[in-house]
């Protein structure tokens, strides 16, 4: 190397160092949408404003994400408009937009750090899995809370119970135990 050449460049150089605090700030969303006892009490979609809260401005990818949202979203309320109106067609359309814009945040938090945000959905898929045990063998009744779904057969017996989180125990990790 001649003492002429500049140095190389790394890829972090000249940028602001990231802050530990909103760095974990863009997990808390996909992790709380995970947390099954929270969701017996909050709505999923109602935790959407939250996450927009903590991301703040987020990255360049996360505003064009928002953008592509903002897209969607005109679209749906064009289609909403010019439909016939329904009973139920305001909330279906709140709920598709609080849907969709959950989304950029989930694909946030996986940019920020996805092993940490994968080794927290593990735990809450293990706390998750305990819980509704526990919950089905002390036959707790908790028909009266949301996010909770219970079949149940000609004798009296739960044959099915599902909570809104189960979903994503498909990205379950069992490196993180």
């Amino acid at each position: 190397m001649s003492s002429t050449a500049l140095p190389r460049r790394t890829a972090t150089a000249g940028a602001r160092p990231r802050r530990r605090g909103a760095r974990l700030g863009r997990l808390v969303f996909p992790l709380l949408v995970h947390a099954w006892p929270l969701l017996l009490l909050v709505s999923q979609k109602a935790l959407v404003p939250l996450g927009l809260l903590l991301a703040g401005a987020g990255t360049p990818a996360y505003r064009r994400d928002l953008a592509v949202v903002a897209a969607m979203l005109a679209a749906a309320l064009l289609g909403f408009t010019l439909q016939q109106p329904t009973e139920h067609g305001l909330a279906h359309l709140i709920g598709y937009g609080l849907f969709v814009l959950s989304i950029p945040l989930i694909n946030l938090a996986v940019r920020t750090d996805a092993d940490r945000l994968l080794h927290g959905l593990a735990w809450f898929s293990v706390l998750n899995a305990l819980l509704a045990f526990v919950f089905y063998v002390a036959e707790v009744d908790l028909t009266g809370l949301r996010g909770l779904n219970r079949i149940v057969g000609d004798d009296d017996l739960a044959h099915r119970v599902y909570f809104e989180s189960t979903s994503l125990v498909a990205v379950f990790a069992v490196a993180s135990f």
